[in-house]
């Protein structure tokens, strides 16, 4: 599991946005106790390869730019929502509704 995100992360083009996912990952396992975190895994690297997408893609359509960048503003939020919360209930539902919000955004990006 977690080969296989460190695996996307150094194929992630955006230091920012891998380092959001990464601190988002561990949040996950902690929180929901998931220790292979299989879950968090399979949308952080979803969520690594659009980003990469959307990057490559960003010199032709500006819209494309703007999706990555609403997708690592999300991903910063729900670290930073965690860190604050701490290790609770509250803090679990930021972090899968972050997760949720980042498939969303993921299944809306643009061809």
């Amino acid at each position: 599991g977690t080969d296989l995100l460190q695996d996307a992360l150094s194929k992630e083009p955006n230091n920012s946005s891998a380092k959001s996912l990464l601190s988002l990952f561990l949040s996950y396992k902690i929180t929901t106790g998931d220790v292979d975190g299989t879950e968090a895994v399979q949308a952080s690297v979803q969520a690594i390869d659009w980003l990469g997408e959307l990057y490559e893609q960003q010199s032709d359509a500006p819209n494309h730019e703007l999706h990555a960048r609403r997708l690592s503003v999300v991903l910063r939020l729900a670290s930073y929502a965690f860190r604050d919360v701490g290790r609770t209930e509250e803090a679990t539902e930021a972090v899968r509704g972050a997760l949720d919000i980042i498939k969303v955004l993921c299944n809306q990006r643009p061809r």
